[in-house]
Formats: C-alpha cells, sequence, structure tokens
C-alpha cells in the first residue's frame, strides 16, 4: 500500500477520522483525542481511546505487528506480539528495546511504539513497576528495530518529541498530531519506513 492507500482506508473507517498526504507524500493531520482517557486497566502509559484502531485503520496490510513498550496495552483491536522489559502479563515477552534484534520472535512489518516519554516518565516506570531500564536511547531503538525489521516494514512511533534515527535505515512517512483535551500535553505520531 502507498500512502494515499493508507490515507483513503482511514478516512473511510470511521465518520470524522481525516488524514491527508501532504505534497511530499507523508501522512499529516491532527488526531483528536478529546476526553477519551479511558483504557482497559490502569496500567500507567496504556493505549488510550481509539488509538489503535486508528493505526489499525492506517496499515490493513501488515500481517506481523508487534507492540514495543507494550506493558499491559489491550491490543484486541491491532494484534500482534506485545514486547517490554518489565512484562505485565504472561502474554508479553521480555525484551530490552535497546538490543530488540536478539529477542524478536518475527521479522515484524508493524511496530507499534508507546515509549516513556524521556527519562522523567523512565523514572516514573521504575518507581511504579520496578522497571530495570536505565535509559531510552532511542536512535539505539531505531538501529534495533531496523535489524529487526520485515523489509517494508513500519514504525509507528508515539511520543512527545520527535526521535532520533538514521536516514539510512529509516525513511520518515508521517507527522500526525495526537491531542487530546484542554490541560493535557500533545503527543506526536511519527511513522517511519524501513529504508
Amino acid at each position: 500500500m502507498n500512502n494515499q492507500d493508507r490515507v483513503a482506508n482511514y478516512n473511510a473507517t470511521s465518520s470524522g477520522w481525516e488524514l491527508h498526504c501532504g505534497s511530499d507524500d507523508r501522512i499529516v493531520g491532527t488526531i483528536y483525542l478529546g476526553n477519551n482517557y479511558a483504557k482497559a486497566n490502569d496500567y500507567y502509559g496504556g493505549y488510550q481511546g481509539n488509538y489503535l484502531k486508528r493505526i489499525a485503520a492506517l496499515f490493513p496490510d501488515k500481517t506481523s505487528v508487534a507492540h514495543l513498550y507494550a506493558g499491559q496495552a489491550d491490543i484486541t483491536a491491532l494484534p500482534g506480539t506485545k514486547y517490554d522489559i518489565n512484562p505485565q502479563d504472561s502474554h508479553t515477552v521480555y525484551a530490552d528495546a535497546r538490543a530488540m534484534s536478539q529477542s524478536a520472535v518475527a521479522q515484524h512489518d508493524l511496530w507499534v511504539c508507546d515509549p516513556p516519554y524521556g527519562e522523567e516518565r523512565l523514572k516514573e516506570y521504575q518507581r511504579r513497576y520496578n522497571c530495570p531500564a536505565d535509559s531510552i536511547n532511542v536512535r539505539r531503538v531505531f538501529n534495533q528495530l531496523y535489524l529487526a525489521s520485515a523489509p517494508g516494514a513500519h514504525i509507528v512511533w508515539l511520543d512527545w518529541q520527535r526521535p532520533f534515527y538514521k536516514s539510512s535505515e529509516w525513511r520518515e512517512t508521517g507527522a500526525v498530531l495526537y491531542r487530546g483535551s484542554t490541560g493535557h500535553k500533545d503527543r506526536s505520531i511519527s511513522i517511519y519506513e524501513r529504508a
């Protein structure tokens, strides 16, 4: 699928959902979460609202989905393999994202990543869940995902900042604002395709 096909499928999935392809063919737009902060559990950092339904609508062609930093995420809307350095259930594979190529059970074609938003949030995970990670090291994670990915794979990265990556490994194909209700911090969804 090309980006125009992805956007067309996404826009047709639900009334009111609308993304676009920019003049450079990147997927762009805004997703308004509003005040729908409902999650399947109270795990700090779990997916909110219909986030995974939206990602599934953008990537209906993907057959080997991985959820990185998945914790207790409910992945019913976008089934796949969950990975976390601090697995919270028996359905999550133990994996340090900084060494993902050693832990991946398959060459995935879609990585859905919701990392701790900076070192401050990482410290919160350490405090709440005794998470053993001592750093995030996004540049290394992107390199590891490159090594653990199938040709044509994509990364969907949800974060407060644009991640570091090598253009020889990944090509940015989307930038979407993920906006909550008033008083909440915005996040961005950065989309990358394996070079």
